[in-house]
């Protein structure tokens, strides 16, 4: 049985995942390397080294001698890293933003105006709420490669998963983070802590009832532009690269 993996819905793939280092949490052996989503909570006192992952909210945490916290997702993680384990970890991005790289998109020739990604918190409100858009939800569950295409589709996106706004930044697809229930853990924290990466200071909003407002939003979020993006992503890639040299990986 291939054990669980810490990155991003497991979009990414265990095959990447085995590739540059994830490993299941409940067997962590010396050496570990730790990347992708709000992981950081659930290795305190492993052997894990993190390159970009992030915590979930800021609630204080001890950690162990053995956590090596190199790289964080955002500025919000970073700042409450230093606060409780005396770490000053580099700001780098979710490695989620290597998707493009690792899956590049297909061409598409006709596209839709716009998409929805939808937490699985937050899948039967969204279609409760607005049913004749549920062709246009892009399934961040689905196999890689058809979750690639399905994003490739869209024009612009309205996500309510953090991963799902990652990944179309990943891809300079226009996306603006929403709300629509409660039941997301964590609340706005990790969404601010990726967009702080970005420099952004980005807030999800309730997602309005009328498509016209939905992208009227998303048309007013500030997005990522090549530059940033590759900045981080080439910076990603370093970092990853050291962790895993480091540990014999």
């Amino acid at each position: 049985m291939n054990p669980p993996f810490h990155i991003a819905d497991s979009i990414l793939g265990p095959e990447n995942c085995r590739r540059l280092g994830i490993r299941s949490k409940d067997d962590l052996p010396p050496g570990t390397v730790g990347l992708v989503g709000s992981l950081i909570a659930a290795v305190t006192h492993a052997p894990c080294i993190v390159v970009g992952g992030g915590l979930i909210n800021g609630n204080r945490r001890t950690y162990g001698p053995d956590c090596e916290i190199r790289a964080v997702r955002g500025f919000l993680t970073k700042t409450t890293i230093m606060r409780d384990a005396g770490q000053n970890p580099e700001v780098i991005g979710d490695p989620g933003l290597l998707l493009a790289e690792i899956e590049p998109a297909p061409e598409v020739h006709d596209r839709k105006p716009l998409g929805f990604i939808v937490h699985a918190q937050d899948r039967e409100m969204f279609l409760d709420r607005y049913p004749q858009h549920a062709q246009d939800i892009v399934d961040n569950y689905a196999p890689r490669e058809e979750f690639v295409r399905q994003l490739a589709e869209c024009e612009m996106i309205a996500s309510t998963s953090l991963h799902g706004c990652i990944f179309a930044h990943s891809y300079g697809v226009p996306v603006a983070p929403f709300v629509l229930s409660d039941q997301l853990y964590g609340g706005d924290f990790k969404f601010q802590d990726h967009y702080s990466a970005l420099g952004f200071d980005v807030q999800r909003r309730n997602m309005p009832e009328t498509i016209d407002k939905i992208v009227s939003i998303i048309d007013s979020t500030p997005q990522p532009d090549d530059k940033q993006l590759q900045r981080l992503v080439d910076r990603q890639w370093t970092v990853i690269r050291e962790a895993l040299t480091s540990t014999g990986g």
